[in-house]
């Protein structure tokens, strides 16, 4: 399935920064390169230093690997793990505090990685952060969702 590609796009199914991804995806990253590909972008997790083994497994692979490192995903509340927690119980217990967090919409992660994968000579060797256009606490998160929901959520 690699053989012919010209660029990757690497992404843990769980968590870039779990035990298993450095070995996974630097793997997968060495096939790759072995394969013939030319540029591998990385989704990795703004802020997470547990992921930094992920990235130097796969940096090692191929130095002009570009990182992008996205904040976390709006869909987490609607498509992700936390969705049953709120559906179900009506609130979400999260040790998030007063952090302000510039949560992302994942269209918008899509468009920086189809750019690094397309335009890779200008990306490449580069990390790149993407967040969202305002910083919002957990708690904020939530009562914009349940305002949308038209339903209490906390």
């Amino acid at each position: 399935m690699l053989r012919g590609a010209d660029a990757v796009y690497l992404v843990h199914p769980v968590d870039v920064g779990s035990p298993a991804a450095a070995g996974a995806l630097g793997g997968l990253a060495r096939e790759a390169v072995g394969l013939g590909v030319r540029r591998l972008v990385l989704l990795s997790a703004r802020g997470e230093e547990r992921a930094r083994p992920t990235e130097e497994a796969v940096r090692a692979a191929c130095g002009d690997l570009t990182v992008v490192r996205a904040a976390w995903f709006d869909q987490n509340f609607s498509e992700g793990p936390l969705v049953k927690e709120l559906r179900e119980s009506g609130e979400l217990a999260f040790p998030g505090g007063e952090v302000r967090e510039p949560f992302i919409d994942v269209r918008d992660i899509a468009d920086v990685v189809v750019a690094a994968l397309a335009e890779g000579d200008r990306y490449a060797g580069r990390e790149l952060t993407v967040s969202g256009p305002r910083l919002l606490t957990w708690g904020e998160a939530v009562a914009e969702i349940a305002k949308a929901a038209g339903r209490e959520l906390t």
